[in-house]
């Protein structure tokens, strides 16, 4: 390289570097003309460090979210463009209420576990703001579960005669939450997703109260017994023993066929010779999956300015769930029948 090269090129990049205002506005105006600018979606995680760790790991793919973990006051001081609320954290609903009001959009994470009255506050408030809230229903966003309610809603098995939900080892799907102080969280959940699987609202639950020293769960009562619309839904809480490995499925049994649908998107159907057709095989890589499209939706909701696939009246089957089974716990010997509020329920 001659000198005079060397001097023309140097003076080219020191004449580049006190540029670089002029450079990084010109590129700025080329982006908004071309309408290619695009704002950071920032989700504030407002959970424990484990907690956000798991989480950051599922949404590593995802574009255009960029996940932070931050205490509410602190979302709400950095004008986040969302926040995700994780399930135990403490006075959730408080802080749901806090952020709302502040004008940041939530995602609560199922189930929700706070009471009636609770979802009344909650509700009211979320009547009063313009932006998104809704919780977080994971397996909603499985290609099983989608599959799943299109075989059912299109009449592909007929008309429902009976619905049987087996909840066998729930700490193996990665989708559903585990609390000791909450027994009934995984329950909650899959109750939720059979009532959306089905567009319809489960009517009424009874529950066989056992007589123990210790306080006895939903769980531990091992059959609860609900009804739909038209037809009964058994509840089974211990482990199937053929089946005792899989976390949970709901069965569908209708006039002209069965669905099977699983854990880690699992689905099954009988089909017309009479023998299970596998649809989809379990894959416990999907959670990530529907975990990323959860966020995405909700974030795309934020920007769109509609409300997400997991409304605020979403919450609401989780909490009278929630209190028609402590209602059934705690009364005393015997039987209960709780009618949930949606409408004539079915004598058990």
């Amino acid at each position: 390289m001659n000198r005079r090269s060397f001097i023309e090129r140097s003076a080219l990049l020191m004449a580049g570097l006190f540029s670089l205002p002029a450079i990084r506005n010109q590129a700025h105006t080329i982006r908004k003309k071309a309408g290619i600018e695009s704002k950071e979606f920032v989700f504030a995680a407002i959970c424990s460090a484990g907690r956000f760790e798991q989480l950051k790991e599922m949404l590593k793919p995802s574009s255009g979210i960029r996940l932070v973990r931050y205490s509410p006051a602190r979302a709400i001081r950095r004008k986040v463009s969302a926040a995700w609320i994780e399930r135990g954290y403490r006075q959730r609903q408080k802080h749901i209420i806090r952020l709302l009001t502040a004008g940041i959009p939530v995602l609560a994470e199922a189930p929700y576990n706070e009471g009636i009255s609770a979802f009344d506050t909650l509700q009211k408030t979320a009547s009063s703001v313009t932006v998104p809230a809704g919780i977080a229903h994971y397996h909603r966003f499985l290609p099983a579960c989608f599959s799943a309610r299109e075989l059912l809603l299109s009449g592909r098995i007929g008309k429902i005669s009976s619905v049987q939900v087996q909840i066998n080892q729930p700490e193996n799907d990665p989708l559903l939450p585990f609390s000791p102080n909450l027994p009934e969280a995984p329950l909650l959940v899959i109750l939720n997703l059979m009532q959306w699987l089905l567009s319809q609202p489960l009517l009424a639950i009874r529950i066989s109260r056992k007589e123990t020293a210790v306080p006895a769960s939903a769980i531990s009562s091992g059959i609860i017994m609900g009804a739909m619309e038209d037809f009964p839904v058994r509840i089974a809480t211990t482990p199937d023993f053929y089946d005792k490995n899989g976390a949970w499925s709901i069965l569908f049994i209708g006039e002209k066929g069965q669905i099977r649908l699983g854990a880690n998107n699992l689905l099954e159907i009988i089909d017309a010779s009479g023998r299970w057709q596998n649809l989809s095989k379990e894959d416990p890589n999907k959670a990530s999956l529907s975990v990323r499209m959860c966020f995405e939706d909700f974030a795309l909701a934020v920007k769109e300015g509609r409300q997400p696939e997991g409304k605020t009246t979403d919450m609401l089957p989780d909490s009278l769930l929630l209190n028609g089974i402590h209602q059934s716990l705690q009364s005393g010997k015997g039987e209960l029948l709780v009618e949930l509020p949606f409408g004539k329920a079915i004598r058990l």
